[in-house]
């Protein structure tokens, strides 16, 4: 779908609505109790994440008036690390690419994001201390609410440097 940009265009609409689905019907198997493969979770968010990306944009359409933004909030708080280091990617490709998606849900979104910095699980860290980037750069001052509590998140972390902490998590923070 990167790859593609938008001549994926054609196939955007089937692709997003089986994502969506796949989604839906593997929370909604979860919310009865039963076990749900949340590889389908992660892989859905992963392509979701590749089409914004390559479709810039362009994306915008499909995403206003889905469920996308409640389904990723719930993929944000799910307990098991690889569904929230791939719903922390997603919303950094959508505060790139297409902000006005995101901006009803920054309220919701940031607290999320910033419980989060924690380099416990280092991928995830990475990709909400990104993520929260990605949205400063285009909000501004919007950030405002926000700053003292990243801002106690993250200074801990960038002063971990002299132990043996991930490289690439201290270059992605904001």
């Amino acid at each position: 779908t990167q790859a593609l940009g938008v001549g994926f265009q054609p196939y955007a609409q089937p692709v997003f609505t089986r994502c969506m689905s796949l989604m839906h019907s593997t929370l909604a198997t979860e919310a009865r109790g039963e076990e749900g493969d949340k590889e389908f979770v992660v892989c859905s968010l992963d392509l979701i994440s590749g089409m914004t990306e390559g479709m810039n944009g362009s994306i915008e359409q499909l995403i206003s008036g889905s469920q996308l933004p409640q389904v990723l909030y719930q993929c944000m708080c799910d307990p098991q690390a690889d569904v929230r280091q791939s719903a922390y990617a997603l919303v950094g490709d959508l505060a790139k690419n297409c902000i006005g998606t995101l901006r009803p849900a920054l309220a919701q979104y940031l607290p999320v994001l910033c419980e989060q910095l924690a380099p416990e699980f280092v991928s995830v860290c990475n990709n909400a201390s990104w993520a929260i980037g990605e949205i400063a750069v285009k909000v501004g001052a919007e950030m405002q609410p926000y700053a003292e509590a990243i801002l106690q998140r993250l200074i801990p972390i960038v002063n971990r440097h002299n132990e043996s902490l991930n490289k690439s998590l201290l270059e992605n923070e904001p």
